[in-house]
């Protein structure tokens, strides 16, 4: 399962690890999306363009602030409070684990 990472904390990141980040959809460029969250901004490649609102990406790091996209979920909040991020996320990984 990859490790769950503040966006503003990739470019600390080996290439190719693992990770999962959830942030805004904060526009496109020619290969992917941009995702922000209170963090930083970056670059998510090889994803569906026209996602809008908040998306949790899942796959691995390729350069300083950009992911490659293996996997995503969207979620229907669009006013998304990252300070309290973290309860959203420690709330996805116990209904994960238990298959909901």
């Amino acid at each position: 399962m990859a490790e769950r990472y503040a966006a503003g904390l990739l470019n600390e990141l080996r290439i190719n690890e693992k990770v999962s980040i959830i942030g805004k959809v904060d526009g496109e460029w020619e290969n992917g999306i941009f995702l922000a969250d209170n963090t930083a901004r970056i670059r998510v490649k090889d994803i569906s363009k026209g996602l809008t609102g908040i998306v949790e990406i899942r796959g691995e790091v390729v350069g300083n602030y950009e992911v490659r996209c293996e996997s995503y979920n969207e979620f229907e909040a669009t006013n998304f409070d990252f300070s309290k991020r973290a309860e959203l996320v420690r709330l996805y990984q116990q209904f994960s684990e238990i298959g909901v």
